[in-house]
């Protein structure tokens, strides 16, 4: 008995998932994010994100009496 091929929308994104692998690795390597807890005790001065990072989320912590704010940035550009 022959074996069919599958059709179902599964097999589909399967195909899809390897095809967009194979495109990954042959095109140019791209930065990978990264994810940082900065605690911000003067909110008047400027935080850095580089061109492509931004804010997830923040919050006051009054104990510290500074924000607190998770940081979404990428390798390579955010200045140490």
């Amino acid at each position: 008995m022959a074996r069919r091929r599958d059709r179902s929308p599964r097999g589909e994104a399967a195909d899809d998932t390897a095809e967009r692998a194979e495109a990954e690795e042959s095109g140019p390597a791209r930065p990978r994010p990264e994810l940082r807890w900065v605690q911000l005790r003067e909110p008047r001065h400027a935080v850095e994100l580089g061109r492509n990072g931004r804010v997830l989320a923040s919050h006051y912590h009054a104990g510290y009496d500074a924000w607190e704010v998770l940081l979404e940035t990428y390798e390579g550009e955010l200045s140490e």
